[in-house]
């Protein structure tokens, strides 16, 4: 239930069966010795929290097959490396959202995001303050990004990937569909110069 291993310090090392469906909220928030965590591909939810604050955990082996990450699931777990490999995040092929501050301040998780194909949408601050990411592969079904995803993102310098039906990429900067709206400008992007908040310049529209 909610809660279950809050703060259980003892924690090193865990591993849930496939019989696992779901993990509830704030399971094994604070659980601050955890290093790995192991779910056998089982077809399961992580709830609002459920890591939160691990911070000394590396890598999370969550498989292919975990249907929904809740808000915040790993906030703040700053040691965090990879989501299924150990230096790099590989979300499960069967994630459609990435929910509200599911990575947020995880400083480790480094270099190329590729996003899985069936991703429609990046909540708030999904992946602020991971400071060490340089660039996102969007998914050709992603239809909204919040204002504030990549907040405090200060590596990052491109969207890469193919345009979709709702954006159009260009030299690594994202547009509307028609290119009259520039709408995230990468901080590390060096092309295009423009004053705003740290991290992602939003909804910058062009004057003509």
């Amino acid at each position: 239930g909610d809660y279950a291993f809050y703060g259980c310090e003892a924690l090193t090392d865990v591993t849930l069966p496939e019989s696992c469906e779901v993990i509830s909220a704030h399971a094994f928030e604070n659980c601050t010795g955890i290093d790995t965590i192991h779910i056998d591909n089982a077809f399961c939810s992580l709830g609002v929290g459920a890591f939160r604050n691990c911070n000394r955990m590396r890598m999370a082996n969550i498989g292919n097959n975990i249907s929904q990450i809740g808000n915040m699931c790993f906030a703040y777990c700053s040691s965090l490396q990879g989501i299924n490999d150990k230096t790099k995040l590989t979300l499960p092929m069967s994630l459609d959202t990435i929910n509200t501050a599911t990575f947020f301040m995880c400083e480790k998780i480094r270099g190329k995001i590729i996003l899985p194909h069936k991703i429609t949408t990046i909540q708030d601050n999904a992946f602020e303050g991971c400071r060490q990411i340089h660039s996102i592969e969007i998914s050709k079904k992603l239809n909204f990004i919040a204002h504030s995803a990549f907040e405090k993102t200060y590596n990052f310098t491109r969207f890469v990937g193919s345009s979709t039906d709702y954006y159009t990429i260009h030299y690594g900067v994202l547009y509307n569909k028609d290119m009259s709206i520039l709408l995230y400008c990468p901080k590390g992007y060096n092309g295009i110069r423009v004053n705003g908040a740290e991290g992602i310049f939003n909804l910058i529209k062009f004057t003509t």
